[in-house]
């Protein structure tokens, strides 16, 4: 329904109103009306079709990921595209040999939001590309907001999959507390790339509620006979 008013006369402005045509209409009746010394000219009537939710979320169909279920609407993922590779040194802070292949790998995460953008969970992809250590390292994570610093609280409701929670840090996780064990075969790498398939590890982390709306992911290693000895990223 469209309509205008005089601002000067012989000018006008043209504006917009909008309406819902109930489901079971056959007919919208438009009027119109303008005062004394007034015109009405060029109305249009434009029509919309009603947005599609088969999952009531608020989010219509073609915006949802997930258009038949109301808990989740969105997915993205960690990196913003590809892997993460990292590569670790397990003597430091000594140089050691400074070759940085006692843990290597490939990793992504898939995080899934519901309509009002909070985390619903997370699903983790490892790779354990090479462990060429001679000290028996394991691989945690610590979830951290986006300034990298802690939550203060704690987010996670559960984990399912390989990796489990870690009892000592909040928001932490070990994905397995040996490398070499971890390993269905041993195999290191060769420079080229690794010496056999790398072992794969899946997990997903379920979060609290309405709580956070993105993390950022602390991989680092740590020592089996020394649990305090944690080696993280920069």
């Amino acid at each position: 329904i469209g309509y205008s008013y005089p601002v000067s006369y012989g000018v006008t402005v043209g504006g917009q109103h909008a309406g819902t045509v109930p489901a079971n209409a056959t007919k919208a009746l438009i009027w119109s009306s303008a005062s004394t010394n007034a015109y009405i000219d060029d109305v249009k009537f434009i029509s919309t079709p009603a947005i599609s939710d088969a999952d009531n979320d608020g989010v219509a169909d073609n915006l949802d990921m997930f258009p038949n279920d109301p808990n989740r609407a969105y997915q993205s993922t960690f990196p913003t595209v590809g892997n993460q590779y990292l590569a670790f040194e397990d003597l430091w802070p000594s140089k050691g040999d400074f070759d940085f292949n006692d843990m290597v790998l490939r990793n992504q995460v898939v995080f899934t939001k519901d309509a009002n953008n909070y985390l619903v969970d997370a699903t983790f992809t490892i790779d354990l590309n090479a462990v060429g250590a001679g000290i028996r390292n394991g691989l945690g994570i610590v979830l951290l907001n986006t300034n990298k610093q802690a939550f203060g609280s704690n987010i996670v409701a559960s984990i399912s999959g390989y990796g489990s929670e870690n009892s000592n840090i909040e928001n932490g996780i070990v994905v397995f507390d040996d490398a070499f064990a971890a390993q269905s075969t041993y195999y290191t790498n060769t420079g080229s790339g690794p010496s056999a398939s790398p072992d794969q590890f899946h997990f997903t982390v379920t979060f609290v509620s309405n709580t956070v709306n993105s993390i950022l992911p602390d991989f680092y290693i740590f020592r089996r006979d020394d649990v305090s000895h944690e080696i993280h990223l920069d």
